[in-house]
């Protein structure tokens, strides 16, 4: 028996995953989970300033895989864009309990790694606004549901550094502790990363067996499929 965690994208609620689950449910157990935040008003987003992407939403993400160990014996973790990205901040006993991982559009959002023009001003537009407003307005800013301000401040200040969040010495080290086997995948047609972005995310997990399938969307059949069309 398996049991699958699907590691929601920002800003998306684990409502978008449902049709995924349900076709999965017919062979193993699928858990769904929003991250701290996820789907709040706009009122309690600014209750939940403090919360932070290392710390509380990997905390979430440990929790759940906690308990889908206790399901079976297998686990297997689906990581969506940041689900790829917390993986390195599990603490190592719960990645023990990961057989596999796979992750889909996981990227590394700097500036050389998107395809749109203006994705340099991404970050400062980001930190700037969530400070003006008190959350960060993802939704204005056409990424997803709306933010608490340290999550979006965290995500934006990671953005300005090709190597992410491991340009902190002690988060490298973490993340070149993970082992866990995962293949990526990734499409030509996804507005917020380019090859790049895609091809980045493997540097940043150097002690795991990885590897990235780099589709057109016509390979599997569709017209596109972007950035959450996977799912």
């Amino acid at each position: 028996q398996i049991t699958i965690v699907v590691a929601s994208a920002t800003g998306v609620p684990k409502e978008f995953y449902t049709k995924f689950a349900l076709y999965f449910q017919q062979h193993c157990h699928v858990l769904l989970f929003d991250y701290t935040g996820i789907g709040k008003s706009i009122q309690e987003l600014k209750q939940l300033s403090h919360l932070s992407i290392k710390r509380d939403w990997a905390k979430d993400t440990t929790l759940v895989v906690e308990h889908a160990a206790t399901l079976s014996p297998k686990v297997f973790y689906v990581a969506h864009s940041v689900g790829g990205h917390l993986l390195g901040f599990l603490p190592l006993e719960t990645q023990s309990k990961i057989a596999r991982a796979l992750f889909v559009s996981c990227n590394v959002p700097f500036r050389d790694f998107m395809p749109s023009s203006g994705a340099f001003l991404w970050p400062v537009m980001g930190e700037v606004s969530a400070q003006w407003c008190g959350y960060f307005p993802a939704s204005t800013l056409g990424l997803g549901l709306d933010l608490p301000k340290n999550v979006g401040r965290q995500w934006a200040y990671w953005s300005r550094f090709p190597d992410y969040m491991t340009h902190n010495p002690k988060t490298k080290q973490l993340f070149d502790s993970c082992t866990i086997p995962f293949e990526q995948v990734g499409f030509e047609d996804d507005h917020l990363s380019n090859r790049k972005g895609m091809e980045q995310i493997l540097t940043l997990y150097p002690s795991c067996p990885r590897r990235l399938h780099y589709l057109k969307p016509s390979d599997v059949g569709e017209r596109q499929v972007g950035h959450v069309g996977f799912f």
